[in-house]
Order: structure tokens, then sequence, then C-alpha cells
């Protein structure tokens, strides 16, 4: 029985007893009844939202970020990929970080297209010749207010065979050469 069932349930009962108050047994079997019900629901995987984009033991081991904020805040990369021979070669990747973040009022959090660059901006990459890099944003607050957040890229984003991921999304490979530097905004 849901809790919307329990509660028309209370109503009806109430009705066909027109003027007599419930007694205090009857709403404390009925509280309890509900209690029962709203814990045995499901509990929502918060694993979207608090920092499950990564399968157990992938890594991010890519370097020489950057940000593109002129084209949907992609994050670049260089990511190392190991060919069918066994030699190590480097990739250019990019993601875009609206597949991989939301913006929860004011706080960059990792969710499967969260389209957090559509309420941030003035985003700054730091540590980015590093495989720790960190974005740091000025993320909305409802409408007229805003706060400055930053969140750890390398705890969503990995690398899988040269390529840049969160979550089930795959970035792109833009090797053999470098993203064009032209398109980026200056720092």
């Amino acid at each position: 029985m849901r809790v919307s069932s329990i509660l028309a349930a209370i109503a009806a009962s109430m009705a066909t007893q027109a003027t007599a108050t419930p007694v205090p047994d009857e709403i404390d079997a009925l509280a309890s009844v509900a209690a029962a019900r709203v814990t045995a629901m499901p509990v929502l995987d918060k694993t979207a939202i608090s920092g499950g984009p990564k399968p157990e033991g992938a890594v991010f081991d890519c370097d020489s970020n950057w940000l593109n904020p002129l084209w949907t805040y992609r994050l670049a990369s260089k990511c190392p990929r190991m060919t069918e021979d066994g030699t190590e070669t480097v990739e250019w990747t990019e993601i875009d970080l609206n597949e991989c973040l939301m913006n929860d009022m004011g706080e960059l959090k990792w969710r499967r297209h969260g389209l957090a660059m559509k309420s941030c901006r003035d985003c700054v990459l730091t540590d980015e010749h590093t495989n720790s890099p960190r974005l740091s944003c000025r993320c909305n607050i409802g409408k007229s207010n805003s706060k400055m957040t930053t969140i750890s890229l390398r705890d969503g984003l990995y690398n899988k065979d040269g390529i840049l991921h969160c979550f089930d999304y795959a970035g792109i490979n833009t090797s053999p050469k470098r993203p064009d530097a032209a398109r980026a905004a200056p720092f």
C-alpha cells in the first residue's frame, strides 16, 4: 500500500465518522503502517551524484590538460594508450564536462548529463599540467546568487584506451595532433 493510499484511507475513515474524533490508537496504528511503507521504499542510488562515475580500478593518468570554454567547456588532455604490440603511445582527447558534472546549489558534483556548464561560468583549471587537475567555477545558486566551487577532475574522469571517460560517456580522440590551441580562451 502506498503512502497516498494510506492517506486516502485515513481521510475516508475520518469522513465516515463525520463528527467523531479518531481514537489515538487508530492514529498510531495508521502512522506505524505508513512509516513501515515509507522505509520499505527503494533508496535512491547516490553514486550518480556523489562521485561514482569511474569503474573500479579506472585511473586518470592524463596530463597537459586544458579547458576550452568556447566549445561547451571541453576538457582536452594527453592520455597514454597501450597499442596492440605492447608499446605505449599518447593520444589527445576531449570530453564535454556537461556530460559529467552538475551544479547542485552552487556545488559541482558528478552526474551523468548534469549540464553544469549551463549554470556555471568563469571556470579555470588548476594543476593542469599534472594528472590531478582541479576545476574551479562560479556556479549559480538560484536566480541571483552564485559562488565559487572546485572539484577534482581525477575523482570522476578516467582514461580508457587513450580516451577520457566519465560514467558511460566517452569523449573523443582528437589525435594525431594537439587540439587547435587557437580555439582556447586566454587565461
